[in-house]
C-alpha cells in the first residue's frame, strides 16, 4: 500500500490558506462594490435615457408614472438640476415619486416631515447641548484652578478654548445637514413644505440654490458637486409658496390618474380577475371625483382591493357588491366620508367612464 506523499512546504502553503481566502472575499465584495457604484453612475447619468426608460423604471419600483412625469424626474436627477416642486391632491402619489426614484437610483432617502410649527432646528442643523454640559462638567475641576484668579471675560475665553464648542464634533446631523455632508448622492425629500411657516421657507432657501447652509458660529457647509442631494419637494396647496422658494425650483403638478392607469396599477398588484380588477378601478376613479374630507389614495386603494380577495374571499364585481358595507373601513376615515364612499361605490359601473 503506497502512502499518501504530502508536499514537503504543505504546512507553508496551508498557513497561507486563511490569507488568501481572506484576499478572495474582500476581492469579490471589492468587485461588488465597483460594480454597483458603475450601475449607480450609468443611472445617475441619464442623458441618454429617454423617458419611456424611466417609466419603465419607476414602474419596476411600483410606481406607474406619465411621460410629464418622467421628463420632470430626467431633469431633476441630471447634474444640476433643480429641485422640483411636486404638487397634486392628497393621494396622487406625491411622495410616493420621490420614495420610487430613491429606489430606481438605489440611493438613500433622506425625508424631512413637515408640520404647522416646525422649526429650523428641526430640519437644518442644532448643536449637542447635553454634551457640550458633559465636557465642561469633566473640564470643571481644572477649569476651576485655571480660572481662580481671572475676570469673567478672561474665564469664558479659557474655558472656550479648551474646547472647540461650536465645531463640527457638537453639530447634531438633522435632515438637511446629513444631506449635504453624507458622500454620494441621495434623495432629499420635504414633505408638505405648505404646512410649515414662511420662515422655514426662507431657512431653506440656500440650500435649494446652492447646495449650502450658514450656521453662524461655524461657518458655511457646502455640499460637493458630486455628492449634492436630487431634492424633492411636496405641497398639497395648504397656503401658497412664496416666491423665492418658487423661483429656485421646477414644478410639477400631477394629475388624478385615469381609469386605464388605474387599472394597469390593480392589474400589476392584485392577483385577481380582470372582473374583479376592473370594478375596484371604477370604483378608485369614482372616488377620485367625490368631494371627501380625506381623499382615498391610490396606495389605498391597492390594500382595499387586497383585502377584498384575502379577507372577504371576493372574486366578482357581485362578491365587492356584498362585501362593501364590511370593507368600507380601508378606505373611509370618518363617518362623514364613510356614507359617501358607500354611495359613490355602490352607483358605480364595473367599468371606466
Amino acid at each position: 500500500m503506497h502512502s499518501l506523499m504530502w508536499p514537503s512546504n504543505w504546512m507553508e502553503q496551508t498557513a497561507c490558506w486563511p490569507l488568501l481566502l481572506s484576499g478572495t472575499i474582500l476581492a469579490a465584495l471589492k468587485s461588488q462594490r465597483i460594480s454597483k457604484t458603475m450601475r449607480r453612475e450609468k443611472i445617475l447619468h441619464i442623458n441618454h435615457y429617454s423617458a419611456d426608460e424611466i417609466i419603465q423604471r419607476l414602474e419596476a419600483q411600483g410606481y406607474f408614472a406619465n411621460k410629464k412625469i418622467a421628463y420632470s424626474v430626467l431633469n431633476a436627477i441630471r447634474p444640476g438640476g433643480a429641485p422640483l416642486l411636486v404638487e397634486g391632491d392628497p393621494g396622487v402619489g406625491k411622495t410616493s415619486l420621490a420614495k420610487a426614484v430613491a429606489q430606481m437610483l438605489d440611493i438613500p432617502l433622506v425625508r424631512i416631515s413637515c408640520y404647522e410649527d416646525i422649526t429650523a432646528d428641526k430640519i437644518l442643523y442644532d448643536y449637542d447641548y447635553q454634551r457640550q454640559l458633559l465636557v465642561v462638567s469633566a473640564l470643571r475641576e481644572k477649569l476651576n484652578e485655571q480660572v481662580k484668579n481671572m475676570d469673567l471675560g478672561e474665564s469664558i475665553q479659557k474655558i472656550a478654548g479648551q474646547a472647540e464648542f461650536y465645531g463640527r464634533d457638537f453639530l447634531l446631523d438633522r435632515p438637511v445637514l446629513k444631506a449635504l455632508t453624507m458622500p454620494g448622492r441621495k434623495v432629499l425629500l420635504i414633505d408638505e413644505i405648505d404646512k410649515a411657516d414662511t420662515e422655514i421657507e426662507h431657512a431653506l432657501l440656500e440650500l435649494l440654490s446652492d447646495f449650502a447652509i450658514t450656521i453662524p458660529e461655524y461657518g458655511v457647509i457646502q455640499c460637493k458637486e458630486k455628492d449634492r442631494p436630487i431634492v424633492f419637494l411636496t405641497s398639497n396647496n395648504y397656503r401658497e409658496l412664496s416666491q423665492p422658494m418658487l423661483r429656485r425650483c421646477c414644478y410639477l403638478y400631477i394629475e388624478h390618474k385615469s381609469y386605464e392607469e388605474i387599472l394597469a396599477i390593480i392589474t400589476a398588484r392584485v392577483d385577481a380577475s380582470d372582473e374583479f380588477r376592473q370594478r375596484v378601478a371604477a370604483g378608485l376613479e369614482a372616488l377620485q371625483k367625490t368631494n371627501l374630507k380625506h381623499m382615498v389614495s391610490i396606495s389605498e386603494g391597492i390594500e382595499w382591493a387586497r383585502s377584498l380577495r384575502t379577507v372577504f374571499g371576493c372574486e366578482t364585481a357581485a362578491d365587492i357588491e356584498g362585501a362593501l358595507p364590511y370593507a368600507v373601513g380601508a378606505l373611509a376615515k370618518d363617518r362623514a366620508d364613510e356614507k359617501k364612499i358607500l354611495h359613490t361605490l355602490k352607483s358605480v359601473p364595473a367599468a371606466g367612464v
